[in-house]
């Protein structure tokens, strides 16, 4: 089994499978269905086209969280701290994954400053 992305760096496409069909502009994401797929560039376009091949059976990750676990808080009574993000260091293709991705690890009590 595997899963693929498609990620539109520049432009617009068109994702066809079977019946349906889904427009990609410049930022979005499209997972693609199983099955025979195509792609079509309705304007020039650069893509980045990401295919997961899973071997064994996906085992779930521990979760990460960003800040200090509460555990360390009850040793040295400090208070959770606020995580920045400076978006702006983060290139232009990335940067709605990372922040999101950020938004995801934040454990409850944190405050994420994302500037």
């Amino acid at each position: 089994m595997a899963e693929a992305t498609v990620q539109v760096l520049e432009g617009r496409v068109v994702l066809a499978s079977g019946g349906a069909a889904w427009s990609g502009w410049c930022g979005d994401l499209i997972t693609m269905p199983p099955g025979r797929n195509s792609l079509e560039a309705v304007e020039d376009a650069v893509i980045l086209l990401t295919v997961a091949k899973l071997i064994a059976p996906a085992r779930s990750p521990e979760p990460i969280a960003l800040g200090r676990p509460a555990a360390d808080w009850a040793v040295d009574g400090a208070a959770p701290e606020t995580i920045v993000l400076d978006a702006r260091t983060i290139p232009h293709a990335i940067r709605r994954a990372a922040i999101f991705g950020a938004l995801d690890a934040v454990a409850p009590g944190f405050a994420l400053d994302v500037i």
